[in-house]
């Protein structure tokens, strides 16, 4: 395993240029998305070779999200040029199957794809100044958790929402973040995020905006 990083103003994103595939967790939110256009940007600088996999499991309450995704990935295709080889989706009818196809896809893509190493898009809470309760105490904002593992790279571990917001704008892709989506709440018209559920109020906190 050979890590390198790819540096974006005072963040860090780590990568290995000798995987010839790599797989990548995306939901059409805005973490997962920017991994998806920095990934786009390493394979047009000629920096990883690898084809990407991209793994969407979409939750019967939020039918958006393979839309979204592709609609993300096509955005990252148009400006870097870089293509995702292989798209994988599935929808899940219910809560228990959405937390069984959450590590099912992975193994399963792994398995059929011969990918040894993926990326997520988990970041940290927000900070308790904030005054946005945490919606996973296992995403702390330590700064001391290990972004690369066996298996996977989970580059935004030790970033909260407003780092993420940070990289956006540093790389100059607000359009691309007007795209994604990350409200939670059940819905079938799309057009406009909530403003309400716990997702909405990180979105906000972090860029100050929803779309």
């Amino acid at each position: 395993m050979t890590i390198e990083y790819y540096n974006i103003a005072n963040y860090k994103f780590p990568y290995d240029p000798t995987l010839e595939k790599v797989g990548l967790k995306i939901s059409g939110g805005a973490d997962s998305s920017l991994i998806a256009y920095i990934l786009g940007i390493l394979k047009s600088k000629g920096l990883i070779h690898s084809q990407i996999i991209t793994m969407t499991n979409e939750h019967h309450d939020r039918p958006y999200q393979i839309d979204v995704t592709n609609r993300v990935l096509n955005y990252v295709t148009q400006k870097t040029g870089s293509v995702f080889e292989y798209r994988v989706s599935v929808f899940s009818p219910s809560t228990e199957t959405y937390e069984i196809n959450r590590s099912n896809i992975v193994q399963e893509t792994k398995n059929k794809f011969g990918f040894s190493k993926h990326y997520m898009g988990i970041t940290a809470n927000p900070p308790a100044e904030s005054g946005i309760p945490p919606e996973d105490f296992e995403r702390t904002h330590d700064n001391n958790k290990s972004i690369i593992e066996t298996y996977k790279f989970s580059p935004w571990i030790n970033y909260h929402k407003q780092d993420i917001a940070n990289i956006y704008k540093e790389l100059d892709i607000m359009d691309l973040f007007s795209i994604t989506r990350s409200c939670e709440t059940r819905t079938f018209d799309f057009t406009e995020h909530c403003g309400k559920c716990w997702w909405c109020k990180e979105r906000y906190w972090g860029f100050g905006r929803y779309e």
